[in-house]
């Protein structure tokens, strides 16, 4: 453990676009590497305008927020957030997200809750949809029609839509896929281990 911290604080001093040019191509990554500015929009109450310029950058082919994994980061464990406020964090996200990314609670907690037996308490919220298989998108998304505010994705089970005049978002199953939002098929497991729990 001292051997990695000694590594690691060589790195956090070495200029990163050469540790960029060196270790990407070889398939590595490490921590510094992440964006954690992944949300952008919910829970943030920006501007119609904003939304628009900021969706409008993200939704191209190849966007340079691609480029790095990114953290949707829920900030303060959830506390207080309803399960509507949940699905505006993953509908942001599974808009708007790279290959590699994800959403969740960040450091809260370090080693999970107390609860499972970490530091946290009390469990943080879990959104229905997480429990949900989406499948996998079909491309980038997109704005609907020039000027309208709405960014749409598709993917295999779900269309997921920004409006920015409403400020919201929206995962809409698609046919066939309904009863999987209703009865998510990977439902009841606890926020933290993944673990199998009664209701």
């Amino acid at each position: 453990m001292l051997h990695y911290y000694h590594q690691q604080e060589k790195l956090d001093h070495f200029p990163t676009d050469r540790i960029v040019k060196k270790v990407v191509p070889m398939g590595g990554y490490w921590w510094q590497l992440m964006d954690g500015g992944g949300n952008k929009l919910a829970q943030k109450n920006v501007s119609e305008g904003t939304c628009k310029t900021t969706l409008a950058s993200l939704c191209k082919p190849q966007p340079d927020s691609w480029n790095k994994m990114q953290l949707y980061n829920i900030p303060s464990g959830g506390k207080g957030l309803q399960e509507t406020e949940l699905k505006q964090y993953t509908a942001e996200f599974l808009l708007t997200r790279g290959e590699y990314a994800m959403l969740g609670y960040s450091w809260y907690g370090c080693t999970g809750s107390a609860m499972h037996g970490g530091g946290a308490s009390p469990d943080p919220p879990r959104a229905t949809e997480w429990d949900v298989d989406f499948g996998s998108p079909t491309g980038a998304c997109k704005e609907t029609s020039s000027g309208s505010g709405v960014f749409s994705r598709e993917w295999d089970k779900a269309t997921v839509q920004w409006d920015c005049g409403k400020g919201e978002g929206e995962i809409t199953m698609k046919a066939g896929f309904e009863d999987e939002l209703v009865n998510p098929p990977r439902a009841n497991r606890a926020a933290w281990t993944g673990v199998e729990v009664e209701r």
